[in-house]
């Protein structure tokens, strides 16, 4: 059957098997090797987009390691849609189950910031409110009132500091990695886009529940009771920071 052919060439083509499927013509050149032509030209474009999305991971690991780590990745997760640049979402998983990356045990995590960085950029630009929003509210309506944090905010909790990391690699600056320790501690980060950049913040364990309380849809007036004292402080930076996208003054 057709779909049974194309399901094995794709297995071929992928990585998935060493064997070629039958029913091709021998046109000159064998099946195998006409099939591997096509592989190669897959294989390369994919793992030509993975180290567009995975820059940091690339230069830390070498170009060799990094397209070892992206065959088994196309292999198991090829794309599922032509925008590649959308492509590479559970890349941080694989390379967390490389024995080989162990020796590299923060390499996940400036994977899965990587990616959170990418998602953050491709979203169409959305204007941030400001406070004045919340000012307006009837005082009524105010505690039922959710606040939705950005299209484009990722939150992210990893066990190494990996924007730290992302940014001394990007940079090229020697100094800045032989300075730092990439086991030293977890992080929390919002990661989002503002007036077209890519902000990622660090957030400590109170602004980090209270982000996390908005990306849950609690109410405003939970959300002030839970932090207490520090309320006011803490949604009067979520503004300043550009990181609230719109406002549900019903509560809905």
């Amino acid at each position: 059957m057709l779909s049974e052919l194309q399901r094995q060439i794709g297995d071929f083509v992928l990585g998935r098997t060493e064997l070629a499927p039958a029913g091709i013509r021998d046109d000159g050149i064998t099946p195998a090797m006409r099939l591997a032509i096509h592989r190669h030209s897959a294989r390369t474009a994919l793992t030509k987009a993975l180290a567009t999305q995975f820059p940091a991971v690339e230069r830390l690991v070498g170009a060799g390691f990094f397209a070892m780590a992206a065959a088994r990745f196309i292999a198991s997760e090829p794309p599922n849609s032509p925008r590649l640049l959308a492509y590479g979402e559970g890349f941080a998983d694989t390379i967390a189950g490389i024995e080989e990356a162990a020796s590299v045990p923060y390499l996940a995590d400036v994977a899965r910031l990587e990616w959170a960085c990418g998602r953050a950029a491709g979203f169409e630009y959305q204007q941030p409110i400001s406070i004045d929003a919340l000012a307006a509210l009837a005082p009524e309506h105010a505690p039922l009132a959710r606040l939705r944090l950005h299209a484009s905010m990722r939150l992210l909790e990893l066990d190494h500091p990996a924007d730290t990391i992302v940014n001394a690699v990007l940079a090229d600056d020697d100094d800045a990695l032989a300075r730092l320790d990439p086991l030293a501690c977890p992080v929390r980060l919002a990661v989002y886009q503002r007036a077209q950049r890519v902000i990622v913040s660090r957030l400590d364990a109170a602004e980090w529940a209270f982000v996390q309380g908005l990306s849950q849809g609690q109410t405003l007036g939970s959300l002030v009771a839970q932090a207490g004292d520090t309320a006011a402080l803490l949604l009067a930076a979520q503004f300043t920071a550009g990181r609230i996208g719109e406002i549900d003054a019903d509560g809905g």
